[in-house]
């Protein structure tokens, strides 16, 4: 198969010391997608050549794409030195897309659906994976995992159906990345970071060998590994040679999955991330259900000691609802009201992860 792919120079900018160039690549051949197994081709690839050899950002877009009637499909992308992220996976149902470009930016805000979760409009998203199954151990969803890799060489796009609900098959007309790189990696080196539980807190510790012209870390958490909310900052030594040490405690983590990353700020403003650690925590003894919810909440009062209130915020920390409980067995909260969104319900000491559909 002769691979058709077309470099064009989008941006050039300069920040701080190092030069950043964003150029986008494309493989205009057309990957034909089947209801049950793999996509032809499978892989398809893309050579990308003549980068600077750091990169600082991948964005993945899917061009004119067609997949009707798969319950579960699956894309995924390997980079030329072996990374491999999930762009979506067991995406909504038997509805699926219809001639549309889908993007992939770790900087954006949407999300693929979940099965049965409304159709998958044409848009730019977060990666996600709803279901591993068929996919590679140890495959990512953050597209920062290509960063500070070299570039150049064969990229590897699989798509998969692996769930049959009709014989239909689609395409992929098309598909482009978008990489900047530079020729230098953030100038700093992390040699660990480690997180663990102590006393029912999360603890956060990294060290770095090497440091210059670094401002600060930014301690960020998800609780579905997709979203991320910035926790706090610990500032950074500056100018270094010697090895440092940091910590940071998360004294509130949620009940459940809790996974953290680092974000690495210059003094350019240039950002970099760490890997992801994940720490996973006893679930609330307060039971609150349906989650995900839609316009009713019910509150198991018996786990619930003293006398506390519920609070609902945002993921920013928004509060916006606000409740005495009573004394009654099992307490039902009125939500219809707010919007479809994720939310932490907060009782007492307890931090709850709740969806709203």
């Amino acid at each position: 198969m002769k691979l058709k792919f077309i470099p064009v120079l989008l941006a050039f900018v300069c920040l701080g010391k190092l030069s950043h160039a964003q150029t986008t690549f494309t493989n205009n051949d057309t990957i034909f997608t089947h209801a049950f197994g793999p996509g032809n081709p499978f892989p398809s690839e893309l050579p990308v050549s003549g980068l600077d050899p750091y990169t600082t950002k991948v964005v993945v877009t899917l061009h004119n794409v067609s997949i009707p009637s798969i319950v579960c499909n699956q894309v995924y992308i390997e980079s030329p030195t072996g990374q491999q992220v999930c762009l979506f996976s067991k995406s909504g149902s038997a509805f699926f897309i219809t001639e549309g470009d889908l993007s992939f930016d770790q900087d954006a805000i949407n999300i693929p659906p979940t099965s049965y979760g409304g159709d998958f409009l044409p848009g730019t998203y977060l990666p996600s994976m709803a279901n591993s199954q068929d996919l590679p151990a140890g495959i990512s969803i953050d597209l920062n995992t290509f960063n500070n890799s070299n570039p150049n060489g064969t990229w590897k796009l699989y798509e998969n159906g692996i769930i049959s609900a009709t014989t239909a098959e689609g395409h992929i007309a098309s598909w482009s990345l978008t990489i900047t790189s530079n020729n230098g990696p953030l100038p700093l080196n992390l040699t660990r970071f480690n997180a663990q539980k102590q006393n029912g807190k999360a603890v956060l510790t990294w060290e770095t060998a090497q440091e210059q012209n670094t401002a600060l870390f930014e301690i960020e958490r998800s609780t579905d590994g997709i979203l991320f909310e910035t926790l706090g900052q610990v500032r950074a030594s500056g100018n270094s040679s010697e090895v440092k040490h940091y910590t940071y405690t998360d004294r509130q983590p949620a009940a459940g999955g809790n996974y953290y990353r680092l974000k690495m700020v210059d003094q350019d403003q240039k950002t970099n991330y760490s890997d992801v650690r994940e720490l996973s925590f006893a679930s609330a003894q307060v039971l609150i259900y349906p989650n995900p919810f839609k316009e009713q909440l019910f509150i198991n009062r018996a786990a619930i000691k003293g006398n506390p209130s519920l609070r609902i915020v945002t993921i920013t920390g928004t509060e916006v609802f606000h409740q005495q409980l009573g004394q009654a067995a099992l307490i039902p909260v009125d939500v219809a009201h707010l919007p479809v969104g994720i939310y932490y319900a907060l009782i007492g000491d307890q931090t709850i992860p709740l969806v709203k559909e």
